[in-house]
């Protein structure tokens, strides 16, 4: 079936990611922000991917990329999307925290934060609802 196999590419997806983030993560330790965005969704994915695994990853996938839009129109402006404007982005990020890689203005570690955020909440959200589902 199609979450099947959405769910075979997930867990696929896991050991690419593991060494992304594993190689950011001991490459640039001094980056605070990178390190911990890199630990906590290299942390997430493989909790979803071997104890979870969640029937609903790939309503999940097609959530994270539909709420790409608004974060891009919001982060982008945030971050210095229009600092053309006035000069100043609201939000600046220390380049001591961070890898520096940008796409637009929002830098790359704000899309694992992004990632981490949103499926944080769903796992919680279905851990309650199994947990308080009311018994008739």
């Amino acid at each position: 079936t199609k979450t099947k196999q959405i769910y075979s590419f997930f867990i696929l997806l896991i050991p690419g990611v593991f060494f992304l983030f594993s190689a950011v993560f001991s490459m640039k330790l001094n980056l605070c922000y990178t390190s911990l965005c890199s630990a906590l969704v290299w942390v997430l994915l493989f909790i979803n991917a071997f104890f979870i695994k969640p029937r609903y990853i790939f309503h999940f996938i097609i959530t994270y990329a539909l709420s790409l839009i608004p974060f891009f129109i919001f982060n982008g402006i945030l971050t210095g999307g229009l600092s053309f404007i006035d000069g100043q982005p609201v939000v600046v990020y220390s380049p001591s925290c961070i890898t520096g890689l940008r796409f637009w203005t929002i830098p790359m570690e704000d899309f694992f934060y992004l990632l981490f955020m949103l499926l944080l909440t769903v796992n919680l959200y279905e851990y309650f609802l199994q947990k308080f589902k009311p018994k008739y």
